[in-house]
């Protein structure tokens, strides 16, 4: 994952980091897909509670999508799951 930072003075930060997920292609196939669609997108954002200027800010970004990496196989239509995954995420903290 690579993460830019713009600051409100315009310089432009920037990391990269290995990320391990959860689940992914190991994960069994959904048991109702359109309830999987339904939450698709929903995300939740946790700061900490006190946020000191100028500090680093470390946040936990969850996101709602299907797991769905290919390999998974349909067992009532009898085809794999198409893959889907995350490309991009655009992330804005106090505009």
């Amino acid at each position: 994952m690579r993460a830019v930072a713009q600051t409100d003075d315009g310089r432009l930060f920037t990391v990269a980091n290995f990320v391990k997920a959860a689940g992914g292609c190991s994960a069994p196939s959904l048991k109702d897909p359109a309830a999987a669609a339904a939450q698709l997108g929903r995300m939740k954002l946790v700061l900490p509670e006190q946020i000191k200027p100028g500090e680093r800010l470390t946040a936990q970004l969850m996101i709602k999508h299907p797991n769905s990496s290919g390999l998974q196989f349909d067992q009532v239509a009898r085809h794999f799951i198409p893959a889907d995954y995350i490309q991009r995420i655009d992330l804005a903290y106090q505009g």
